[in-house]
């Protein structure tokens, strides 16, 4: 990007080189005008000196170094060019001043071209004026120190003073004051030698016009700007003033003690006059740089604003993202928990059914047994909801139309809530379809519609809503859970107590609840935030304390078909229709109680039973006997791998093998993918005995 102070530099630069070739041209018209003897080209007039013949060539040389050394880069072919034309001018305005300075006749005068005798105002024939030499040798120099970055300073300082001698000369001429271009009896500067010096310093000042000296002029502020304007009109007003007061002067219109005072007078006048216009730029600028303050403040307590907002926004997304950290590491710690908790409650209530088997229901211990049966039921739908929480339980989904469901549920809802308490429903007509286990979206809807009612102590309304939402990036930013795409939107509402945001910080942890001691698990929220995470959605609270609260559940609006794993078959068979009849079950099961209780249940069924804990150990067990098994009964997961893969394996061995899966949790998405996709029968962990002896019944009776 090119800015203004680079184009102005540009521009400068520019007029250094133009003043190069300038100069240039003047020293090959000054030499024609020798070599054809041409007057006019020598002398603008008879009466005034000519421009020597080495003056000239001394141009020709200054020309050709400044267009060359001025240029931004230089080739290097032009590089010593440039150079050895300055030395060369350099050197011959050194050797012209000592002749001068020492009294010397070094011979250089006459040596290129002779100048005859009789030239106006010439001292010593073919010479150069004193001042012209001086001048030739501070420009030399000058152009010899222009690119070397610790000579600039000096380099600008001799072409000003060069400049400076070369208006001296020009003024006397115009005013006609030989003493400021004659100096005693040598020879004086020629009038068109004076205005080339000032083009030629004033090039090589040009041409380096970010450095020094010139960087006040050629910058894009308010002082370079005023220096380039009042410059130029300085010297143009001036100088016609003085030529006015003069001619005045010469035609005896006044004395000169009035032509001191008209001259007073007038540069009092035109320097009151500049001042007054550079004031008033200056105050503009100061009321311009005010303003700007002004709107640089508002800006800055815009984005201050701005700032405080997004901080809030962070923190807040912040929040979401340590609760949402909060909440995985406390699901995968409960989901831990509840899965071992389902390895022992299989076994107790293994052990506890096969005791109710055998015994009398007139037994004392029949109903003690009876209740333990019904305790760990509780603890196992307990653990259900654990394992909810932690996206680790099975759901069988399916395409459903959450409309419908809500519809289904509402009776049920009504009776839950009470009679002080509405529930006002909103349902979009145009509802997008969703993918979702029934029984696992109509728990999350109870959940949440006894968390409000339980907020609404004197009764209140409960609001239910669906819509379709388009999800964009900006939700996103906010929403550090949210996702780009199209999603169903269920919200639920409630005219309670609502909350404070401590609460609202520990809302979804399990077994957190703000009830009364045996009034609540602390678990029903839990339970929605893990079946929601289940179904790759996010919960969304917005709460007050005193104004109720909105909890809204974004779900995927269905894309494509996802298959689910199958229910369980719980059909009841008859117990005396269960016993086998010696056929040989291997069993992996890798939890020893689970192991033991199981075999014995199996064995009392008349199975022959064989138990692995890995499976390393089924194929080894496998080959010994053959393949000669009936039926394979199998945990998902395994120490050494999982039992999808390893029913690929035996069934190779044995083609006619039966296969029933089982697990607390299939702890992988991709583990009942595969079973659905495989159509492998599937019992969940803690399984009544009865339905595992139904299933394995089932299983070998089947052809």
């Amino acid at each position: 990007m090119i800015t203004e102070p680079d184009q102005i530099s540009a521009r400068t630069r520019l007029l250094g080189q133009i003043s190069g070739a300038l100069i240039a041209f003047f020293g090959i018209i000054a030499l024609f005008g020798w070599v054809f003897d041409v007057p006019i080209l020598k002398s603008i007039s008879p009466n005034l000196v000519t421009i020597k013949f080495n003056t000239a060539l001394a141009f020709l040389l200054s020309g050709i170094a400044l267009w060359l050394l001025s240029r931004p880069t230089l080739s290097p072919k032009a590089k010593p060019v440039g150079y050895l034309a300055a030395g060369m001018v350099t050197l011959i305005g050194l050797l012209t001043f000592s002749q001068y300075l020492f009294g010397w006749e070094l011979g250089i005068d006459q040596f290129l071209w002779t100048e005859l005798p009789g030239a106006v105002a010439t001292s010593h024939l073919g010479r150069m004026a004193p001042a012209t030499a001086l001048n030739f040798l501070m420009l030399g120099a000058a152009m010899l120190l222009l690119n070397k970055p610790a000579g600039i300073r000096a380099s600008q300082i001799l072409a000003l003073l060069g400049c400076l001698i070369g208006f001296f000369n020009f003024t006397g001429y115009i005013y006609g004051v030989e003493k400021l271009y004659g100096i005693a009896a040598y020879t004086p500067m020629a009038v068109h030698t004076a205005v080339a010096f000032v083009v030629l310093a004033s090039g090589i000042l040009f041409a380096r016009p970010e450095h020094r000296l010139m960087a006040v002029l050629t910058s894009p502020y308010t002082g370079g700007q005023r220096a380039r304007r009042l410059i130029p009109v300085a010297v143009i007003i001036l100088l016609l003033l003085g030529g006015l007061i003069l001619m005045g002067k010469k035609n005896a219109l006044y004395s000169r003690e009035f032509a001191f005072a008209l001259m007073a007078l007038g540069s009092i006048v035109f320097f009151t006059v500049a001042i007054w216009w550079n004031a008033k730029h200056l105050n503009k600028c100061d009321a311009d740089r005010e303003q700007a303050q002004i709107e640089l403040q508002k800006s800055h307590d815009i984005l201050e604003i701005k700032v405080r907002e997004r901080t809030k926004e962070l923190t807040k997304s912040e929040a979401q993202l340590f609760r949402a950290q909060k909440l995985e590491s406390i699901g995968n710690l409960a989901g831990g928990v509840a899965h071992d908790f389902n390895n022992i409650l299989a076994a107790v209530k293994g052990y506890t059914e096969m005791a109710l088997m055998e015994m009398d229901a007139a037994n004392p211990f029949f109903n003690n047994l009876s209740h333990i049966n019904q305790a760990v039921d509780r603890a196992t739908n307990l653990t259900r909801q654990l394992l909810l929480f932690s996206r680790r339980d099975t759901p069988e989904i399916k395409t459903l139309d959450l409309n419908e469901l809500i519809k289904n549920l509402l009776k049920m809802l009504n009776r839950l809530i009470g009679e002080n308490i509405n529930i006002e429903t909103k349902l979009a007509t145009d509802i997008a379809p969703i993918r979702a286990d029934a029984g696992n979206i109509e728990q999350v809807i109870m959940n949440l519609v006894v968390n409000a009612r339980d907020a609404m102590i004197r009764g209140g309304k409960i609001t239910i809503t669906t819509e379709n939402q388009l999800i964009n990036e900006q939700y996103c930013q906010l929403n550090l859970e949210g996702r780009c795409g199209r999603f169903v939107c269920l919200s639920i509402s409630d005219t309670g107590i609502g909350m404070t945001d401590e609460i609202e910080s520990h809302l979804f942890e399990p077994f957190f609840t703000t009830k009364k001691p045996g009034e609540g698990t602390g678990l029903g929220l839990s339970v929605v935030y893990g079946i929601v995470k289940k179904h790759e959605g996010w919960v969304n609270v917005y709460s007050e304390p005193g104004r109720g609260a909105v909890i809204r559940i974004y779900l995927p609006a269905e894309t494509s078909v996802k298959a689910g794993l199958p229910k369980p078959d719980t059909k009841i068979i008859p117990p005396d229709q269960l016993k086998g009849n010696g056929e040989r079950i291997l069993l992996i099961e890798d939890d020893r109680n689970i192991q033991k209780m199981a075999r014995t249940a199996l064995t009392k069924m008349n199975y022959t039973v064989f138990t692995v804990s890995t499976g390393a150990e089924a194929i080894n067990l496998f080959n010994a006997e053959n393949g000669n098994f009936h039926l394979l009964l199998s945990d998902v997961v395994l120490p050494d791998g999982n039992g999808i893969d390893l029913v690929g394996e035996l069934k190779l061995l044995n083609p006619s093998l039966k296969v029933l899966m089982t697990s607390g949790y299939p702890s992988r998405q991709s583990y009942q993918e595969l079973i659905k996709e495989r159509q492998l029968p599937f019992i969940a962990k803690p399984y009544k005995l009865s339905n595992l002896f139904g299933k394995i019944k089932e299983l070998l009776t089947k052809e």
